[in-house]
């Protein structure tokens, strides 16, 4: 499950669908992102995601507190995590909006953002992060 998990994160609609709009703007030169992408993913899963499991830390801030202790680099991770989270949500909701104004063309980009974001608030609320896990499998 987590590698389906993983799987869909990475290589999810970000880069499906950020990576047609690049190729649609760069040409083939764009492919790159989504194969590496595609090809780190599976390195990631086969020699990293075993040992860091054997050690029982979930986080990557708890990989860094293990390694250096709970001073500034622990810190700075979170910093990193959040920021990167900040992101990923900019990033997600820009492919749902995007996704939906094609679904709706009359559909204004605001209203496709309100709709997406309500569409995964009530799947998170009503499913929980099973539901989310289940989803990133198909």
């Amino acid at each position: 499950m987590y590698s389906g998990t993983m799987s869909a994160i990475v290589i999810g609609g970000s880069a499906t669908v950020g990576g047609v709009a690049l190729g649609y703007q760069y040409g083939i030169s764009a492919l790159w992102i989504v194969t590496t992408l595609a090809t780190g993913l599976p390195i990631l899963l086969l020699f990293i995601a075993g040992p860091v499991r054997r050690v029982k830390v979930y986080t990557i801030n708890q990989v860094l507190a293990l390694r250096y202790g709970d001073g500034a680099p622990a810190k700075v991770s979170s910093l990193i995590t959040v920021l990167y989270t900040l992101t990923l949500a900019i990033n997600s909701t820009s492919v749902y909006a995007t996704v939906f104004a094609v679904m709706f063309p009359g559909m204004g980009r605001g209203w496709a953002v309100t709709l997406g974001g309500g569409v995964v608030v009530l799947y998170s609320v009503f499913g929980g992060m099973w539901s989310i896990t289940l989803t990133d499998m198909m």
